[in-house]
């Protein structure tokens, strides 16, 4: 059943969209994408996953990662 979920399929998708980087990116990619499968599997129900995740915590993570904040 979790397989065939949609929360699941769509964060393995974009959970392996930023492991993939890791090869490159180690450090931040690595970071991110480990974040975002624990975040995607673990923490977080479908309607705070997409309502809240991507506005808020990618917006500061990565503003942060890159200094901008």
């Amino acid at each position: 059943m979790l397989a065939t979920s949609p929360t699941f399929t769509r964060g393995f998708l974009a959970a392996g969209f930023f492991f993939l980087p890791g090869f490159f990116l180690p450090g931040f990619f690595l970071a991110a994408g480990f974040l975002f499968f624990l975040a995607t599997f673990f923490f977080l129900p479908r309607f705070f996953f997409e309502a809240f995740f991507f506005e808020t915590f990618f917006l500061v993570f990565f503003r942060v990662a890159i200094g901008t904040n």
